[in-house]
């Protein structure tokens, strides 16, 4: 007894036959390409390629071209708003700056770890925070916000260095904890 033979898979080109041949298929618009060259190269002379579509007898497969590009203009009209509402989210980003303290120079403090600083714009200034320790301050400028909030930090600092811990309240006993994970007086 002799088993079947498998039936070989269709070929690229057969299967791109076939769904530009279903009728009713999206994909039912021109018919496939046959493509062709010439490999014979007389000296100093290019390959030429050539691509043709097979004549057909009908304009059936013109038929869907119009609802297809009505479908194209309508995705493109959806996407237009979300384009524009990406590109404005990406500008309001880019107006948000993450920045660090890296020295405190000339004040006499050691940093013991980069002290990461947000800066954003808000009605015509900036606001400098230092999240980890709840400090926050503005200034006209982001410079001008960055140098509030380093001078704000060290003051800070100061001023929870002086009170005995037993008479500080929660959050400055916990700022002092975190301002003392970043700063350390070299006094």
């Amino acid at each position: 007894m002799t088993l079947p033979q498998p039936k070989e898979p269709p070929t690229v080109w057969e299967r791109l036959e076939g769904i530009h041949t279903a009728k009713g298929s999206e994909y039912d618009l021109l018919p496939p390409l046959t493509f062709a060259s010439n490999v014979w190269n007389p000296p100093d002379s290019p390959t030429r390629y050539f691509a043709w579509a097979p004549p057909f007898s009908s304009p059936a497969p013109y038929a869907d071209q119009e609802k297809v590009l009505q479908s194209i203009a309508a995705s493109l009209e959806k996407l237009v708003p979300r384009i524009a509402k990406l590109e404005a989210d990406v500008a309001d980003i880019r107006k948000h700056a993450d920045v660090v303290i890296a020295t405190f120079c000339p004040e006499p403090y050691t940093l013991r770890h980069s002290i990461p600083i947000h800066i954003q714009p808000t009605d015509g200034s900036f606001v400098a925070t230092f999240f980890d320790a709840n400090i926050s301050t503005s200034g006209e400028t982001e410079e001008e916000a960055f140098a509030n909030l380093k001078s704000l930090i060290a003051e800070t600092f100061d001023f929870l260095e002086s009170v005995p811990e037993e008479q500080l309240g929660p959050e400055p006993f916990r700022q002092l904890a975190v301002l003392r994970e970043f700063v350390s007086s070299a006094r």
